[in-house]
């Protein structure tokens, strides 16, 4: 019969270098979504998303004070949806000051 040490450690110590680098790259990560979370305040459809939830909340009490539960209903399923999609943040959402506007007058019309 064989009998085997289960006293031994199986598990291996990081040395300060592995927690330095699991460290740095929990910092980059925080970051990250603090960065996300900045641009999607500063977003404009974030912005004008608020005044409409605002508009539409409105809405659907009025409907809920003239018994019309089913339009104040499918007024917050679809406003629910809506700050759902409006919650993720696009790239094209928000504008750099160094990029051309892609507004109808910020076009130049080349006539050949």
């Amino acid at each position: 019969m064989v009998i085997h040490d289960t006293n031994v450690r199986t598990r291996k110590r990081r040395d300060e270098l592995e927690q330095i680098r699991q460290l740095e790259a929990k910092i980059k990560a925080v970051e990250a979504r603090k960065e996300k979370r900045k641009r999607r305040t500063e977003s404009p459809v974030w912005k004008d998303f608020e005044k409409l939830k605002r508009q539409m909340a409105r809405f659907a009490q009025i409907c809920m004070d003239h018994q019309r539960g089913d339009i104040s209903n499918s007024v917050l399923g679809f406003m629910t949806v809506l700050e759902r999609q409006s919650r993720e943040v696009r790239d094209t959402d928000i504008e750099d000051e160094d990029e051309e506007s892609t507004t109808v007058a910020g076009l130049d019309v080349v006539d050949e």
